[in-house]
């Protein structure tokens, strides 16, 4: 029996959490099938949300945590969800 493993990893936001990179979030987490959350100061986002993500309020320069569970057999899969959520954020600099 597998059990459920979680990556976790601080990411400082490039701009704010507005709708373009939320929805593009929101859709990359969604298509991997992986739960994965984000976390900034004591709010808690469902990253498959794009709402969720809005709502935390997070603004650039500042730090959030995100954190994918998976599997162990969907580790390579969780690692490429980490690195397309970090391109997103980092792609979202200048885009509001």
């Amino acid at each position: 029996m597998m059990g459920k493993k979680t990556k976790e990893d601080f990411v400082v936001l490039g701009n704010c959490l507005h709708m373009r990179p939320s929805g593009q979030l929101s859709k990359a987490v969604k298509e991997s099938g992986l739960s994965a959350t984000m976390q900034f100061d004591d709010k808690t986002a469902d990253m498959s949300s794009a709402l969720d993500l809005l709502q935390l309020g997070a603004s650039a320069g500042q730090k959030v945590l995100v954190i994918i569970e998976y599997e162990l057999d969907n580790q390579a899969k969780a690692e490429q969800l980490m690195s397309e959520i970090e391109q997103i954020l980092l792609l979202a600099v200048g885009s509001a």
